[in-house]
C-alpha cells in the first residue's frame, strides 16, 4: 500500500532502531540489540515478496552491527567482525 505522508511504523514502537537501509525492493532494519528485520524481497532462502517486517532467523545468534545493501545484494557486519553476504554478489 502506498503512503503519501509519513506514518508511524507500529511494529518498531517497542524496539530501539539503530539503522534502516533500502535495496531494490527490500528494506532492512537493525536494532541496537543486533536483531535484523526485513521486508520485501527477502533473501531468506526464497524469492517471496513479504509485506510485513520479520526477523531473519539466520542472525538470531549473531549480533549484527550494520547492514549494507546494493540493488540486488546485502552485506551484514557482526560483532566479531565477520562479514556475511547474500543475493546477487
Amino acid at each position: 500500500q502506498k503512503q503519501y505522508i509519513p506514518v508511524i511504523v507500529d511494529f518498531f514502537q517497542d524496539k530501539r532502531v539503530k539503522n534502516i537501509v533500502c535495496g531494490h525492493g527490500h528494506v532492512y532494519v537493525v536494532t541496537y540489540a543486533g536483531i535484523v528485520y526485513v521486508c520485501g524481497q527477502l533473501g531468506l532462502g526464497d524469492d517471496l515478496d513479504i509485506k510485513k517486517f520479520r526477523q531473519i532467523d539466520f542472525f538470531k545468534d549473531r549480533h549484527v552491527q550494520k547492514i549494507v545493501t546494493g540493488m540486488f545484494n546485502t552485506f551484514a557486519i557482526c560483532d566479531n567482525d565477520t562479514v556475511y553476504s547474500w543475493g546477487s554478489n
